[in-house]
């Protein structure tokens, strides 16, 4: 009797054993605060994943809390109370902490690595606008010499924000913040196509089957296959007349065509108008000719621009649910977006702006004698 007592015994302490072995299902806790100046209760904190809702929860206390199961499919949230506050947040396993006025959460392996980089990155912001603020109020400078002055001192913060970023995806080449990061190195000015290779080279399966990377590195190689010597790749829209208009219209037929990509509420567009205007009027009689790419626009703020603006060249009014985006044709992450395409209809020059677009025009006129 004793002896099966004993048996009976050891039998429930192997089971319990067998119980407190069993895995369990990792799970976050999200605990979001807002600053005291700030009165948030009763407002309601959604969770997105992309631009779809996961899941909300309402403000008391100006706290708020999210629990749940991380799910593979998902690495990155928003969280984001409508016009007023919105974080992004690494979904992992524990304890996340949430101050809403900040950039970032912490508590995680991945949102305390992506605090790290925002604070180093805000520290150069930091820096750069005790440069940039001084030359956007100048108005004695001449545009022309401002703008110049301030094309040479970003070039010499870039290659700080593009250092602080690369830093971050070589220690995070497969997880979610080196997707996040790896986008941020394809969006970045002046990419190479050695310098595509090799990031998409590092970069392990998890970044590279992310959805937020995906579209990127599709947009990427069509930038790289649009470069000077590649054929124009043709897209239409509407004129300003609403009539169907294509830009082989104007592209490939024996002369030089200057295609402007911008948008009317695009402020750095606008103040490159008068620089596309000034090559316009100075060239047209000897052949160049100009046409607007409008993208990611409405064609009400569009038309409202071109009078504004005085814009006397032909538009291609390429609507935002185009079947064709004109941007992702060309691989442009960022507007505007001039290029010059030869008689042929292959590019000639991608990127052109300010007094560099009309030195690049007046030399083709020295050399060639029209357009």
């Amino acid at each position: 009797m004793q002896f099966k007592q004993s048996v009976i015994a050891a039998s429930a302490l192997m089971l319990l054993g067998l119980v407190s072995c069993k895995p369990t299902t990792p799970t976050y806790t999200i605990n979001g605060t807002f600053p005291d100046s700030v009165d948030m209760n009763g407002k309601v904190v959604y969770m997105y994943n992309g631009r779809t809702a996961i899941d909300s929860t309402t403000v008391a206390n100006n706290i708020f809390t999210f629990t749940g199961t991380p799910v593979d499919s998902i690495d990155l949230v928003t969280l984001l109370v409508p016009e007023t506050y919105q974080t992004p947040v690494f979904l992992e396993a524990g304890t996340i902490a949430v101050n809403m006025a900040d950039d970032a959460a912490s508590g995680t392996a991945l949102n305390d690595d992506y605090g790290k980089y925002k604070q180093a990155e805000n520290t150069l912001t930091d820096e750069w606008n005790a440069v940039y603020e001084p030359l956007k109020k100048d108005t004695v400078t001449a545009q022309d010499v401002l703008y110049a002055k301030i094309d040479s001192a970003w070039a010499v913060f870039e290659p700080k924000f593009n250092k602080t970023v690369e830093d971050v995806f070589n220690a995070h080449s497969n997880d979610a913040l080196g997707a996040m990061m790896f986008r941020n190195l394809l969006n970045q000015e002046g990419l190479t196509a050695e310098k595509f290779a090799e990031y998409k080279g590092k970069a392990g399966e998890k970044v590279l089957n992310s959805k937020i990377v995906a579209k990127e590195i599709g947009r990427t190689e069509n930038l790289m296959a649009t470069q000077a010597g590649a054929a124009f790749r043709d897209f239409d829209g509407v004129n300003d007349a609403n009539e169907p208009v294509k830009l082989s219209q104007y592209v490939g037929n024996g002369h030089y065509t200057l295609v402007d990509f911008w948008a009317s509420w695009c402020g750095p567009c606008r103040r490159e108008i008068p620089n596309v205007a000034k090559a316009y009027n100075t060239y047209k009689d000897n052949g160049l000719q100009v046409v607007g790419a409008t993208v990611w626009d409405e064609m009400e703020a569009h038309l409202k621009a071109v009078k504004e603006l005085n814009v006397t060249w032909p538009q291609i009014f390429n609507a935002k649910d185009a079947d064709v985006q004109a941007t992702d044709l060309y691989g442009i992450a960022g507007i505007p977006q001039i290029i010059l395409f030869g008689p042929d209809g292959k590019v000639v020059k991608r990127d052109l702006h300010g007094e560099e677009m009309l030195n690049v025009l007046a030399e083709i006129l020295k050399n060639e004698g029209k357009f």
